[in-house]
């Protein structure tokens, strides 16, 4: 039989010897850059509506219904919230709703809790939607 040889290799290293294309360290930082742009990208369709309203507090009555409407606001009105807040009992609405939310918080930590555990008062009773 012929002696065949196989030419000289030495170069060619295999694969699970060679250097990765990107460090670990460089992989994380890249996902990590694709993962927030894609959540800031996302977030910003239901951050708008947001932005609006506080935009639209502070304009005057009258560049409220302004064609074409406008993001900014000519001049800030700071006066809107101190008006909302006289003109309105807005102190019976912030009480109104710290005592729904107080209410359902216990009231959802009481159901999920085993029956006999306190929640919210003393005895399981939830003390808190009481009224006096």
């Amino acid at each position: 039989m012929a002696n065949l040889e196989l030419p000289n290799r030495s170069s060619v290293v295999p694969a699970h010897h060679r250097q990765p294309l990107l460090s670990m360290r460089a992989r994380r930082i890249v996902k990590l850059v694709l993962i927030y742009t894609l959540l800031i990208g996302l977030s910003i369709p239901f951050l708008l509506p947001f932005g609006w309203m506080i935009a639209t507090s502070l304009k005057k009555s009258e560049d409220v219904f302004t064609y074409p409407p406008s993001f900014f606001p000519n001049s800030f009105e700071w006066r809107n919230y101190i008006s909302g807040w006289t003109v309105l009992p807005f102190n019976t609405f912030l009480k109104n709703s710290l005592i729904v939310t107080i209410a359902a918080v216990c009231s959802s930590s009481r159901a999920r809790r085993a029956p006999g555990k306190n929640a919210c008062g003393p005895n399981g009773r939830n003390d808190v939607v009481r009224a006096r």
